[in-house]
């Protein structure tokens, strides 16, 4: 058995040094990640990622020394921790698994792998990598969902197609490490942070996501170089963006522009030679559909005319139904108005009678009243007076 591990070490080298240094180290990096250098197939597809393990730098406070034997270790300055293995080897060894899983779609995660790695060299840091290679929670997002995050990240699907792929990133992201969903009493969603005891309604990664976008929407602003080719394939993959059925798991292509759907990646030579076939089939069975188009457009024409005359004619009754409507209406009005103008003027002249009979029978209840009085004053004076009479009368007898 070591027989064999040193013999097939050794046929290794052998091939290592038909290669450049260059080459050389990219496949040492490919070693270390699994990626099989045999399979022509397999390393035409994942060459990228072990190329871009090798080009990437060390993220802080990370450094790489060598003891006295020259092997390579990697120093933590802010923990004090040493290793062997590269402090990036599990973020791309995930991002390897994850593009294994899906093969058919290493073009998608390799753009999103370069719209990502230049937030990480910016800020000297792989969290935004780690996103990437992390993996995904739940199911597979659908073309819906990712529609409404980004109506809630203030992404237009149709104006801004280039920046779906963070919606998507959005919808699929896995919480940071000490982060867990949970739900209250009530049933709404929450995120708890273990190691700090905080709580937020939010995602923990929304921040994130709303910085990404007004970044991309910042660098989208600037002009492209004058006579700068924009690769077809690119374009085409930028409109139409993968998706796994979680059905049948076959991945699906979603144009969020147009919002259509297609089984086959578009931008393949093969679907586009069937395209062509098609389209050339199309525009033949196009010509002879001409004749028909016409014909149906003069009957179109023939009987829109119809319609609009009927339409017209039907206007006019309408018209006609109006004035009628009018002149009965003020007909109508002006009968009214003078009946009521007639009880008016027949309740002022009763009124005017009942009040001046009414002023009468006053003024005579009056005189009657005032006759009563005199006669009763003169018949109470005139008692008054006999009896003064009559005791005067007596008065003198006696005296």
């Amino acid at each position: 058995m070591g027989g064999m591990e040193a013999g097939g070490f050794i046929e290794q080298e052998q091939r290592l040094g038909s290669l450049t240094e260059y080459e050389q180290e990219v496949h040492k990096r490919a070693a270390e990640l699994g990626l099989d250098t045999e399979d022509n197939v397999s390393w035409a597809r994942f060459y990228w990622i072990a190329e871009e393990f090798y080009k990437a730098p060390l993220p802080e406070p990370w450094s790489a020394y060598a003891d006295d034997q020259g092997q390579i270790f990697y120093y933590d300055h802010k923990s004090g921790e040493s290793v062997w293995s590269h402090p990036l080897l599990q973020t791309f060894r995930n991002l390897y698994l994850k593009c294994q899983e899906e093969p058919y779609l290493h073009h998608y995660y390799r753009d999103l792998f370069n719209n990502l790695r230049q937030y990480s060299d910016q800020k000297k840091g792989w969290w935004a990598l780690n996103l990437l290679a992390s993996p995904n929670t739940g199911p597979a997002p659908t073309p819906e969902e990712v529609v409404d995050m980004a109506s809630y990240l203030g992404i237009s699907a149709l104006k801004e197609h280039e920046l779906m792929w963070v919606a998507k990133q959005a919808v699929q992201v896995a919480l940071p490490p000490n982060w867990e969903e949970l739900e209250d009493e009530e049933g709404n969603v929450y995120f708890y942070d273990k190691a700090t005891g905080k709580s937020s309604i939010k995602h923990p990664m929304d921040d994130y996501f709303f910085a990404l976008v007004q970044e991309e929407r910042r660098k989208a602003k600037k002009k492209k170089p004058a006579g700068e080719i924009v690769d077809p394939e690119t374009s085409l993959r930028q409109l139409w963006m993968p998706f796994v059925d979680e059905a049948t798991g076959e991945t699906y292509f979603y144009n969020f522009c147009k919002n259509a759907r297609l089984d086959f990646p578009p931008w393949e030579s093969h679907y586009q030679t069937a395209a062509a076939i098609i389209q050339r089939n199309f525009r033949q069975h196009r010509g002879d559909h001409h004749v028909r188009t016409n014909a149906a457009i003069t009957i179109q024409r023939f009987y829109r005319g119809y319609v609009v005359r009927d339409a017209v004619n039907a206007w006019k009754r309408e018209c006609a139904a109006l004035c009628i409507q009018t002149t009965w209406r003020m007909y109508y009005a002006n009968k009214n108005f003078y009946k009521v103008l007639a009880v008016i003027h027949i309740q002022r002249a009763w009124r005017c009678h009942a009040a001046r009979r009414g002023v009468r029978r006053a003024i005579a209840a009056r005189k009657i009243q005032r006759a009563t009085r005199l006669f009763l004053a003169r018949r109470a004076l005139g008692g008054l007076r006999a009896e003064r009479d009559a005791a005067l009368t007596l008065q003198a007898v006696q005296r």
